[in-house]
């Protein structure tokens, strides 16, 4: 039950970050969800600036795979959404 219900709330912050030319697409069933990115470099940085914040996500070429603990904390999980939004960003504004 808690799995599903911060499943929704934090599937809706992460759609909030899809668009532009970095995010793609977000979807996940519970505390997992699947992030497409616009390219293997992208996520490459993405996740070099995620690791310096602290946070670990699973690369797979253009897809983050995010799977938190069912023991998670909202506000855990919004400095991870902040940080994310950072990353993309930057990295948006430097799209051409």
């Amino acid at each position: 039950k808690r799995a599903a219900e911060l499943g929704k709330l934090f599937l809706e912050q992460l759609q909030g970050i899809v668009g532009g030319d970095v995010v793609l697409a977000v979807r996940g069933k519970g505390l997992m969800f699947g992030i497409d990115l616009a390219g293997p470099e992208v996520a490459a940085e993405i996740q070099d600036r995620l690791i310096e914040k602290g946070f670990i996500v699973c690369n797979r070429g253009a897809l983050f795979r995010i799977d938190p603990p069912l023991i998670i904390e909202p506000d855990i999980f919004q400095a991870f959404i902040d940080a994310f939004t950072e990353a993309v960003h930057t990295i948006g504004r430097r799209s051409p």
